[in-house]
């Protein structure tokens, strides 16, 4: 963003307030290219501020939404920016990640023979689509809903990667625009995707697990996947048993779910602005950082028996274990986001994995 154009947002964000001074007491505003959150005191009723700045903003193409408790309230406001501008990187980098993901899946399952006969490449479908899906479900659960709670998001951006980082992507990020009013707002963005997430690559494990198979370990070759509490489960209501000696071959749709359970538990490490630290914030407010610092403590002590956990802690240790906090923290949380935060815990405990590889 240009100089001018921060200039630009702000000079709207001035000319919002001295559109409804005699409504509302702006004390900060904070402007996005789409959305301009202002925040301060009501001078009249909410619902008498909500239709009067209405009636002044709407015809310059904005709409307003109001939300917060006692005195301290937050208007929204909002253009019809998005959607104007064709999302051209969206869309390449989307496809440039199935791609990628394509042909290391087709890779993995054909070997150097893919090179000779490029129809094999189709191989590759199953995992791809159930892995993408899980993928865009759980970014598109974090953009509906900030958007349903007047965040200003940007579509998904895909990130490919080459064949050698074995799944072919590192996943998906959407970047916040405006800052997050409260922690009902923070855990219902936080909570979505890994949630969508969730379903899906479920669905995927128990699909893959149909058309898997169990073979002597002793035969088994490439790299072992680390189980989970859920895994296990999935594995014994769909297979049964596994006896002794013996091992799991996934089929493609269930690594791929495999893999939708790895991100999900990721997701939900309570560090940082990963979705599991906007939902402890939400549900402990500045005791998150505690948390934070002692899930850092923990993967540090995890990378004695698995190296990738280094990764994590310099991530954690890069964006800080600490959430930054919301507009207006004091906004009660509920009963009901509570039971969906004891949710999403659970989901993580469910998930969690103390080795994810071994033999790589």
């Amino acid at each position: 963003m240009t100089r001018k154009s921060k200039e630009e947002l702000r000079s709207l964000g001035e000319h919002f307030c001295r559109t409804i001074a005699d409504l509302f007491e702006c004390e900060a505003v904070f402007s996005s290219k789409t959305t301009t959150v202002i925040r301060g005191r009501p001078r009249v009723s909410v619902e008498s501020l909500v239709a009067l700045a209405n009636a002044r903003l709407n015809p310059e193409g904005f709409l307003v939404t109001c939300d917060g408790v006692g005195d301290r309230y937050t208007l929204s406001i909002s253009s019809g920016a998005i959607g104007r501008r064709f999302p051209w990187l969206n869309v390449v980098l989307f496809v440039a990640t199935v791609a990628s993901v394509l042909f290391t899946a087709a890779l993995h399952a054909s070997g150097e023979a893919l090179f000779a006969d490029w129809s094999l490449i189709w191989s590759g479908i199953p995992f791809t689509f159930w892995l993408i899906c899980i993928l865009l479900l759980h970014e598109l659960g974090h953009y509906v809903y900030s958007r349903l709670r007047g965040v200003d998001v940007s579509l998904p951006y895909f990130i490919p990667a080459p064949y050698f980082f074995i799944l072919g992507t590192l996943g998906a990020v959407i970047k916040s625009r405006s800052p997050i009013k409260n922690r009902r707002d923070l855990l219902d963005v936080g909570a979505a995707g890994p949630i969508a997430g969730f379903v899906v690559a479920v669905a995927a494990i128990i699909i893959g697990l149909n058309q898997s198979e169990v073979i002597e370990s002793a035969g088994a070759s490439g790299f072992q996947l680390g189980d989970s509490i859920l895994i296990r489960l999935l594995s014994y209501l769909v297979i049964g048993p596994i006896p002794e000696g013996t091992d799991i071959a996934l089929d493609p749709i269930a690594f791929a779910g495999w893999v939708g359970l790895l991100v999900t538990m990721l997701n939900l490490l309570p560090v940082g602005s990963l979705d599991g630290g906007h939902i402890v914030y939400a549900l402990a407010g500045r005791r998150q950082r505690l948390i934070g610092m002692m899930t850092i403590a923990l993967l540090f002590a995890l990378s004695f028996w698995w190296q990738g956990w280094l990764i994590w802690v310099g991530l954690a240790l890069f964006m800080g274990p600490a959430h930054p906090p919301t507009l207006f923290d004091e906004v009660p949380l509920g009963k009901g986001r509570r039971i969906i935060g004891l949710l999403c815990l659970i989901i993580f405990i469910l998930c969690f994995i103390p080795i994810p590889f071994a033999g790589i």
